[in-house]
């Protein structure tokens, strides 16, 4: 599920037409905005005129310029100014489908007569947005029925808090409590939570406490990998221990709720880094109580393993709690409401991911859809775009850790100046790209590469070499720096696999 998908098809359109403008270098042409929207140039135009009148407070503004031609149209963002607050967030908050799931949240059972009144909408309209909302919430086996929003407690829960972590609600209250929880959770486990990590937690508390006074029979079933996780062990009596002390009296079914619930969360969300030494303890005791997560994490680390072909004294912690995090939401949750669309997902791809790290990771994944345990084989099946989005991320992470200098030898007919010369130009090409040391060739030395401008050179044979002429040219620098990012990716070895 899109976060867009939540728009009616005219406001969803305006927010594909700025998204392909705003991702565009440069002007783009009517024609391709009319293919890659699927209408015709008519109605594009009016979406154009309508977007001009949208985005005039931030052309008066100074933010933007919104240059419209006969035949194409540009966007050029003059001050710092996102996608979603150029239109997205404002659109998403007037959609009918989201003020439908408000509703529901702060009332828990709406009639259709205060849907009426509250949204100023007929009954054929709410029915046709209904219908529409329980298409999108089958992901998160969650359905509209008789004015409630019906399936497991916890999924509803885990569905608000995606949907209010991209669009956050704008009428929270500070709550002394979610200060004094996160506290009393800081010092019994002894780690600081970042300010992300706590927001998540008081987030997950306040849609909590929210569907408790909202809720009359709450569906409190839990998968089992919860309360497998949460037995015997010591992390979650003591985080249970805290919660109740806290959030006052409730029934013990309520009480066995409501810390299961959170503790999935914690787990499962991001909300500690692997410095943190109950992380560590955690992964011992899920690991001796031989639970299916540890069977899984076991399963998943070996065809990361095998598929990137990692030795394993150069797999860190750090490492496998990224792995950790990846697996665990898939594992307990059911869903995914992205906040980027295909576009702008492919977008962010190509850009920031070289593509021997897609690569990579397009590999992978088609290991672990072949694993041969029939568990984690389904996970990656079912949610293919969540785990290509996070091993992206994992892989390119570990890359980095992984990073060795790349030693590199000159000889040359130059003179000292020119020497310098070329190695600073060489450095300016491979800045923050790939860790490089660069020295005149010295014999008996092993280099990754050698460059040289000479006709007859010493150099070792069997020793990577690259010729050039004079002081080299552009295309010159152009080949050694794919030549030393090809070496890179090979010392990682991101580019093996069995």
């Amino acid at each position: 599920m899109f976060k867009a998908d939540l728009l009616d098809k005219p406001d969803r359109l305006l927010v594909l037409l700025l998204e392909d403008l705003y991702l565009a270098d440069g002007a783009i042409s009517k024609q391709k905005l009319s293919q890659d929207l699927e209408i015709s140039l008519s109605s594009l135009n009016r979406y154009i005129l309508q977007l001009k009148q949208l985005l005039a407070p931030q052309i008066k503004r100074g933010l933007i310029k919104l240059n419209i031609h006969s035949q194409q149209l540009d966007l050029k963002l003059i001050g710092q100014i996102t996608l979603d607050e150029l239109y997205c967030d404002q659109a998403l908050r007037n959609a009918i489908n989201y003020q439908i799931l408000l509703l529901l949240y702060r009332k828990g059972k709406v009639t259709l007569a205060e849907f009426s009144r509250e949204l100023a909408i007929s009954e054929a309209s709410f029915y046709r947005h209904v219908k529409q909302l329980n298409l999108l919430l089958t992901e998160f086996n969650l359905v509209i029925k008789q004015g409630v929003l019906c399936g497991t407690e916890l999924q509803i829960r885990y569905f608000y808090y995606q949907l209010f972590s991209l669009l956050p609600l704008t009428t929270t209250k500070t709550n002394i409590l979610h200060e004094q929880y996160i506290q009393l959770l800081e010092e019994r486990f002894a780690y600081q939570f970042n300010t992300v990590a706590a927001a998540r937690i008081k987030l997950w508390i306040t849609i909590s406490l929210q569907r408790q006074l909202t809720t009359l029979r709450p569906d409190r079933r839990l998968p089992a990998a919860i309360t497998e996780l949460s037995r015997n062990n010591v992390l979650f009596d003591q985080m249970s221990a805290n919660y109740r002390q806290l959030f006052g009296q409730m029934d013990n079914a309520a009480a066995v709720f409501e810390t299961k619930a959170l503790f999935a969360m914690l787990i499962s969300m991001t909300v500690f880094n692997s410095q943190a030494a109950l992380v560590w303890e955690f992964a011992d005791i899920y690991t001796h109580n031989d639970t299916e997560l540890s069977q899984l994490l076991l399963a998943f680390n070996q065809s990361v393993c095998q598929s990137l072909a990692i030795q394993p004294e150069r797999w860190s912690f750090s490492f496998s709690k990224l792995l950790f995090d990846t697996l665990t939401r898939p594992y307990l949750f059911t869903g995914e409401l992205n906040k980027f669309t295909l576009k702008q997902t492919a977008y962010y791809r190509t850009f920031y991911f070289t593509h021997e790290i897609q690569q990579s990771v397009q590999r992978l994944l088609q290991h672990l859809k072949n694993a041969s345990c029939v568990k984690l084989r389904q996970l990656v099946l079912k949610n293919e775009a969540y785990f290509r989005r996070c091993l992206l991320l994992v892989i390119t992470e570990f890359a980095g850790q992984q990073t060795q200098e790349i030693t590199i030898g000159i000889e040359t007919d130059l003179t000292d100046a020119l020497v310098h010369l070329v190695v600073n130009k060489l450095q300016q090409q491979m800045a923050g790209q790939v860790l490089i040391e660069v020295t005149v060739y010295q014999p008996g030395h092993d280099y990754d590469l050698v460059l040289t401008n000479r006709r007859v050179t010493a150099v070792a044979s069997g020793q990577p070499l690259y010729h050039f002429a004079d002081l080299g040219s552009w295309r010159d620098f152009q080949n050694i720096k794919n030549i030393i990012i090809r070496i890179g990716h090979k010392k990682t070895n991101l580019t093996k696999f069995n």
